[in-house]
Parts: structure tokens; C-alpha cells; sequence
């Protein structure tokens, strides 16, 4: 599965996606069929999640976890700026997780849900909430988990 975000130009970022994990493409007008591509993952990734936050006056998009094109559930984050039309790495969640939601509240990215496996397991292990703090002084901070605040839960769809 690809991840989508609404900029606030009301355009849509799509990336990642079976066979297309690295792919990203920016969505304009009524014809979400046709894309103008962007700048590559620097990870390729499916099963992941994806937000947008303001940065003062920047928009940047957030790409997190999923299956690699490997299969391993991943704990590697992306900042996509927008404007510059360019990925970094951002410090990774606290433990991989794939079918899960990212969300803003406030000045804080929350890893909510999802699950990951270890190596060849059929287990499934069910992390904790993960929160990233982001201040104008001090920038972005580590990943910090919280208390079990529900049970296991992944297979996310968000919207606003």
C-alpha cells in the first residue's frame, strides 16, 4: 500500500506502494491519474505512514515505517521538503511498525498503531504509542515511547 497526504495547495503526495516503493509523485487537480514526479525515497517502503506539519512557514512531509522491498518491517523516518523537493533522514521510531497511522497533534508527530514481526516469526509484536517533539529552537527531538494507551491495533486510514 502507498501512503497519501493533502498539501495546502490541495495537492496530493503519494509514495511508496507495491513495486513502486521508492516512487513518489504529486498529484494535481481533478486528475489524480496523472503525476508529476518527485524526488525519490530514500528508503523504499509500502505499508507506511505519512503526515504533513508546518515548520514556521514550511511544509514538510513525514514518512515513516512500512515494509522494505525486502519485506522487513522498518523503523526509518523521512522529512520530504516540499519546496526544495528534497528527503532526509529524521531519527528512526523506537521499534519498526507497519500498518499505522501518523498523526499531529500540537508540536508532536504520535506513532499510533501498526504492528512488526521478527525476522522469519509469524508473532506479531504491538508497539506503544511514539510521540517526536519538534520546537523552533531546538529543532526535532528522539522518539519517545508512551504508555499502552490501547490494544493492539494497526490497519489504519486516517483523514481530516
Amino acid at each position: 500500500m502507498a501512503s497519501a497526504v493533502t498539501l495546502k495547495t490541495g495537492q496530493v503526495l503519494v509514495t511508496g506502494g507495491s513495486g513502486m516503493e521508492r516512487d513518489v509523485f504529486l498529484l494535481n487537480g481533478t486528475d489524480l491519474n496523472e503525476g508529476i514526479r518527485r524526488k525519490s525515497l530514500l528508503v523504499g517502503r509500502l505499508g507506511h505512514a505519512s503526515t504533513v506539519k508546518m515548520l514556521r512557514t514550511e511544509e514538510v512531509v513525514l514518512v515513516a515505517g512500512g515494509w522494505s522491498d525486502e519485506r522487513r518491517p522498518l523503523d526509518s523516518v523521512e522529512m520530504f521538503r516540499v519546496e526544495q523537493n528534497n528527503w532526509e533522514f529524521l531519527q528512526p521510531l523506537t521499534s519498526p511498525r507497519v500498518d499505522f497511522t501518523l498523526q499531529v497533534l500540537n508540536s508532536q508527530i504520535l506513532a499510533i498503531g501498526g504492528y512488526y514481526t521478527k525476522d522469519e516469526e509469524d508473532l506479531r509484536y504491538y508497539p506503544h504509542t511514539a510521540a517526536l517533539s519538534w520546537s523552533e529552537s531546538a529543532g526535532w527531538g528522539d522518539w519517545e515511547e508512551e504508555e499502552q494507551t490501547m490494544e493492539h491495533r494497526n490497519g489504519f486510514m486516517t483523514t481530516k
